[in-house]
Parts: C-alpha cells; sequence; structure tokens
C-alpha cells in the first residue's frame, strides 16, 4: 500500500462484520475522505479524494458507441449533450459519417454512457395513416318564366329596289320600298320555360400514408397551376428596367400533411393539416388572366387510438345566384314578371368529410433492461455500482395473495374452522342480500362470413364479408381474433346492411395487430328505426402474412342493440383461411 505525498493519516477505530475487502476499502476511504485504486495486482494507492487528486490518478477509457437508429446530425448532437448534462462529460465528440459518438472518461462514465445511449437507442415507431376524403356536390338548377322574342326579321318583295331580308332587333324605316312593293315582318314565337335541374356528385379518395414518428408525411393529390408574378429586371440609370414574367406552381386538388407522435400506451398524437384546393374561374389581373382558387383548410392536432376513426365534417360550401332576364319595368311587377321575364335560380352546395385512421405497424422495442434502474454514485463523483448486493431500482408490484414488503401477515384462522370473508374496499358499495347476477339477453340473429372457407391467394388481396342475419339490428358490436403472422388485414369497411336506407351509420374500428383483436362498432343515427333481414355488415380486406400456413378468424363477441340501447348477445362463429 503506497500514499500519496499529501496524504494525513488519521487513527480511527472502525468495526467491520461480513463484507469483503474490496467494501472495507470503500467503507474506510468514505470514512476518511479519501479514495484508493489499485496499481498492480498486489499494491494499492491512497489518495486524498478531492477533484485535483482524481484528474491526476483516475485513468481515462476511450470509448466508440455506434447508433443503429439514430441517422441524423440533429440526433446525434441531442445524444451528446445529454450526456455532458447528465455525466458532466467533457470529452465528447460525433462522427456523422459512421453514425457514432466518441467519448473519454472514466470507466464508470463511460460504462454509463453506454447505459444511456442503449435505452434511448431505439427503433422509431411507424405509423400507416389511413385517410377517406368523400366531397359532395350538390346544385340545382331552376328556370321559370316567358322569354320574350330576341330580334325580327323584315323581308321586301318586288319594287325598285329588288328584293332584301334584314334581321336582328333594330329595322330603319327609310328602308321600307315608296312604290308598289310588299314587305313581311317576321317576330320569333315567345318561349315560356318551367325547368328545374338537380345534380349530386360524389367524389372519394382513400390514399394511404406510412410515416415514421415525429417525421413530417405529405399526400399531393391533383395537379399543379402555373400563377403568373412579375417583377422588373434593372436596368442602366435613367432607363426603365425590363418586366419579367415568373411563374409559380401551386398544388390544385387534396394536400394532406401528418405528424405522428406514437405513444407507449398504444395511442398515437398527430399534428394534421389537411387542404382542399380547387380553380374557381380566371380574372384578368393586370393584363395577365390568373387563375382563382377557392381554398378550404383546416390545421389541428388530435389525440387517437390505435385502429380509431377521427370523422372531420361540416366544411360546407354553399353558392346562391339569381338572374333576372325581361322586359324594363314589366320584369318587376310581381306575378306579372314571369310574363314578361325569366327568372333563374342557381344553388350549388359542396360538403367535405374527412376521416383518419392510424394504424401502428411498429413500437420501439423496450426491454425490461431499459426499464431498471441504477445507482450512479455522487453527484460530484458518478460511479457504477456492480456489486450483486445492490437491488434494483424500484419496488416490483406484488402478487395477488402475497403480502406487500412489510405488511403484517395475515392472521389465519384455527384448524376446522372456514377462513373469515374478506371485507370489500373502502367506498365500494355494499351487496344487497340474495342479490342474483343478472343474465344476459339473448338474441336469435346470427352472424356468418362469407366465403368460408376462405382460401388467399400467393399475391393480391382476398375479401371476406361478415353477413348478418335476423329483426332489429340499430347497433352491431363485433369483437373478431386473428393471428397477425399468418394474416393480414389490409382494410375494414362498412358492408352496408345498416345503411341500406340511405341513413348515414357511424362505423368505428380498431385493429390491435400485436394482439390480433379487431373491434368493429356500426350504429344508425338517432331517430332512425331499426332494420331486418340479412346483409353484409363488415367487409374485410385480406392479404397473405409473413408466416405460411392455414389459420382462423373468429368472431369471439358479437353483440345487437335496438333503438333503445337493449343488448342482446348472440353466437359466435369463424372461418377457416387457407393459404396454400
Amino acid at each position: 500500500m503506497i500514499f500519496d505525498p499529501d496524504f494525513r493519516g488519521a487513527r480511527i477505530q472502525i468495526d467491520l462484520n461480513k463484507v469483503d475487502i474490496f467494501e472495507a476499502l470503500d467503507i474506510l476511504a468514505l470514512q476518511t475522505r479519501s479514495f484508493w485504486k489499485p496499481v498492480n495486482r498486489t499494491t494499492i494507492l491512497v489518495s486524498p479524494d478531492n477533484q485535483t487528486k482524481r484528474r491526476d490518478y483516475d485513468e481515462l477509457v476511450l470509448k466508440t458507441i455506434y447508433m443503429t437508429n439514430s441517422v441524423t446530425s440533429t440526433e446525434l448532437t441531442e445524444a451528446i449533450t445529454t450526456l455532458r448534462t447528465l455525466l458532466n462529460m467533457r470529452y465528447l465528440m460525433s462522427s456523422t459519417a459512421m453514425n457514432a459518438i466518441i467519448v473519454r472518461d472514466t470507466a464508470d462514465r463511460v460504462a454509463i454512457a453506454e447505459k444511456i445511449i442503449e435505452d434511448l437507442d431505439k427503433a422509431k415507431p411507424e405509423v400507416l395513416v389511413e385517410a377517406t376524403i368523400m366531397e359532395v356536390d350538390r346544385s340545382t338548377l331552376r328556370q321559370l318564366g316567358i322569354l320574350p322574342p330576341q330580334g325580327t326579321a323584315v323581308v321586301t318583295t318586288g319594287g325598285t329596289g329588288g328584293t332584301g331580308i334584314s334581321t336582328g332587333t333594330a329595322f330603319p324605316l327609310d328602308r321600307l320600298p315608296r312604290s308598289s312593293a310588299s314587305f313581311s315582318l317576321t317576330i320569333p314565337p315567345t318561349t315560356a320555360q318551367f325547368l328545374a335541374t338537380s345534380t349530386n356528385t360524389r367524389l372519394l379518395q382513400n390514399p394511404r400514408i406510412r410515416a415514421t414518428d415525429g417525421k413530417l408525411a405529405s399526400i399531393r393529390i391533383g395537379s399543379q397551376v402555373p400563377i403568373a408574378s412579375g417583377s422588373f429586371q434593372p436596368a442602366f440609370v435613367g432607363a426603365t428596367g425590363t418586366p419579367v414574367v415568373n411563374f409559380q406552381f401551386v398544388d390544385v386538388g387534396v394536400n394532406l400533411d401528418i405528424t405522428p407522435r406514437v405513444l407507449l400506451n398504444h395511442e398515437v398524437s398527430m399534428t394534421v393539416m389537411v387542404q382542399v384546393r380547387a380553380v374557381a374561374g380566371d380574372r384578368n389581373v393586370g393584363g395577365v388572366t390568373q387563375p382563382v382558387l377557392t381554398n378550404r383548410q383546416v390545421q389541428h392536432e388530435i389525440r387517437l387510438a390505435e385502429g380509431e376513426t377521427n370523422i372531420l365534417g361540416g366544411i360546407i360550401t354553399d353558392t346562391e345566384a339569381t338572374s333576372l332576364n325581361g322586359l324594363p319595368g314589366l320584369k318587376n311587377i310581381p306575378i306579372l314578371r314571369y310574363f314578361f321575364s325569366q327568372e333563374q335560380k342557381s344553388r350549388d352546395s359542396t360538403e367535405i368529410i374527412i376521416m383518419l385512421t392510424p394504424h401502428i405497424l411498429r413500437m420501439p422495442n423496450i426491454s425490461a433492461g431499459n426499464l431498471r434502474g441504477l445507482y450512479t454514485g455522487s453527484e460530484t463523483i458518478p460511479r457504477l455500482r456492480a456489486s450483486p448486493e445492490v437491488p434494483a431500482i424500484g419496488p416490483s408490484s406484488p402478487t395477488p395473495g402475497t403480502p406487500a414488503p412489510g405488511a403484517p401477515p395475515a392472521p389465519q384462522p384455527p384448524a376446522g374452522q372456514p377462513p373469515p370473508a374478506t371485507p370489500p374496499p373502502a367506498g365500494a358499495p355494499a351487496a344487497p342480500p340474495n342479490a342474483q347476477p343478472q343474465a344476459q339477453r339473448q338474441t336469435n340473429s346470427t352472424v356468418m362470413f362469407a366465403p368460408s372457407p376462405l382460401t388467399l391467394p400467393a399475391t393480391g388481396t382476398e375479401t371476406l364479408i361478415i353477413i348478418g342475419n335476423g329483426m332489429d339490428f340499430f347497433g352491431v358490436d363485433l369483437t373478431l381474433s386473428f393471428e397477425p403472422g399468418a394474416v393480414n388485414i389490409r382494410e375494414i369497411r362498412d358492408g352496408g346492411f345498416l345503411s341500406r336506407d340511405g341513413q348515414i351509420v357511424a362505423f368505428v374500428q380498431r385493429m390491435e395487430t400485436e394482439s390480433g383483436t379487431v373491434r368493429i362498432s356500426v350504429e344508425r343515427p338517432p331517430g332512425a328505426a331499426a332494420v331486418s333481414g340479412t346483409g353484409n355488415l363488415v367487409t374485410l380486406v385480406l392479404a397473405r402474412g409473413m408466416r405460411a400456413g392455414d389459420s382462423t378468424i373468429r368472431i369471439t363477441d358479437f353483440r345487437i342493440r335496438d333503438p333503445q340501447q337493449n343488448v342482446a348477445i348472440g353466437q359466435p362463429a369463424e372461418v377457416r383461411v387457407l393459404a396454400p
């Protein structure tokens, strides 16, 4: 054992039991405010514990930590900032080309830095967002009234002037023949119009976009319209600049920007910007014809569970125009104006409905080691304690029937006597005496799959239909189970049974890919009557999964609701899915 020249020895009394040599030296160094380090296999150095002596005697380790998921320089810089803030590390450098961080510090600090990088360097989650954009255009046109003549025709024959024809709204009287000639005046007929026109147009777009957590993903559906912008090119002093026309292209159609954030509870927070642009006409601006664009834009932040659908509606544009053509003065008289004029009314109504459904494709692989805490020494001297006697940070949850640490054991009844009844928890309502559980109401309505069995092709998709048969279908709740590795559910949509009379139904579906569970709810609007009979409830679009072989899709829970929201339970069903 050797000592630093500045070390001052002191006589202390200490009693240690059941400790090894390393623990004894640590306790002794803590008592004397010193530290020790091995020099070789048989010698240790003891020195006063201060920052200067630490810098003189602590040996540094050079380590290159490679990151497999952080791909940008910003992420490397953020990791370096984290290490400097938490561990007060000075010697750090990033290598963008090798996607690595180079550290030089004590062995304890380097080991703690590796633990932090391992916890943070995880694959980013990915989300598949299914967007359904529906645009419904309704236009009506009504023409009512009598259209007066718009012109006359005069025909002259004989005489010295010969034969002539003149048409139009005006005819000079000096052109009438003064000799023995004849002429005829023709007035076009008056037209009475009673016309009503109604048109409905529905535009449906269903784009899908795959986005990484925290990264902007964009979809552009439509075309680009050029818009002119002018400028003057500078010339010599005293002269007028030369005009230069530049063209900028603007996206027209449906523009969708999504920035998702995947949470660990399988929910997705999204910043969404939806913009719908269309060309409404042209306008002359400074001698240049410029297009006029209509713009409808929604930007908001929402939080949805996996498979939950967000419906954004009410983006309605109404345009109404009235024009009146007829004889001046007479066209303004009530009732009589329809005999001397024509009235034209047009009304255009456009409504846009946007539905967004996120599906989580990948979650970060967080292991139990990432959740485990570590003892890292004091604030001034970080140190990684690797002793097996150091317990993991954070108490584990006790299993049912096991008393929590420190709790007194439950009293045991004497032999031959039944165990005492467990009192209900505080705040729980007491059950009435002789209370019987309420039986679930059963229904005779059934569900089935078609086709059964279903054969999946080697490439492409196949449609599987869930058919309902019974009475009083107002709402339907289905829970499906499938094998995620064998079957890939590409799309879930309404089958049309509950909306066959034109009612707009609420269709909500939630798919948990990891557990292989799909929950579907279809319900008619309030006030609508229930439907009965046979029809397609849900349509599934399936494809082969990563694992080959046959599998089974089951309806594990089937419930129907009547208009009074009374729930009845039906029988489950299943279908065999073949993948030859």
